[in-house]
């Protein structure tokens, strides 16, 4: 089987990003354009183009915010726990498995149900009384 062959009508997992060779959007040069826009003669353009228009700002400022928290998640560590159980999500106190403990599971149904998540930390900080 040619693993294209899994890519089919129904399949929910994520396609590959396309190769293209536009640059990522630089968030400097969308604000100066937005900035150059509104220094245009806007009065002959549909509401809705205006409201679009007016939408920016807040549309650059969560991005830059999202840009900001995933650059820190990509910083912190990352690691895996594994279990199987009987059907329902572990606990949190549960007997966590070796990554090839709980992948026998998946071709052995009859062991239970492998569960896996991934846990991420930050780096240590320090810990301050309340000002209060």
């Amino acid at each position: 089987m040619d693993i294209d062959d899994w890519y089919g009508p129904y399949d929910d997992r994520d396609p590959e990003p396309p190769d293209d060779d536009q640059p990522p959007l630089n968030l400097d040069e969308v604000t100066n354009d937005y900035e150059q826009a509104l220094n245009e003669d806007m009065s002959g353009i549909p509401e809705h183009c205006a409201q679009a228009l007016a939408a920016v700002p807040e549309l650059l400022a969560r991005l830059r915010a999202a840009e900001t928290e995933l650059s820190e998640w990509r910083k912190r560590e990352h690691r895996y726990e594994y279990a199987i159980t009987d059907g329902q999500p572990p606990t949190e106190h549960g007997v966590r498995l070796p990554y090839e403990e709980a992948l026998v599971a998946c071709e052995r149904p009859e062991l239970g149900t492998p569960w896996a998540r991934t846990i991420s930390t930050s780096p240590w900080g320090l810990l301050e009384a309340p000002p209060f």
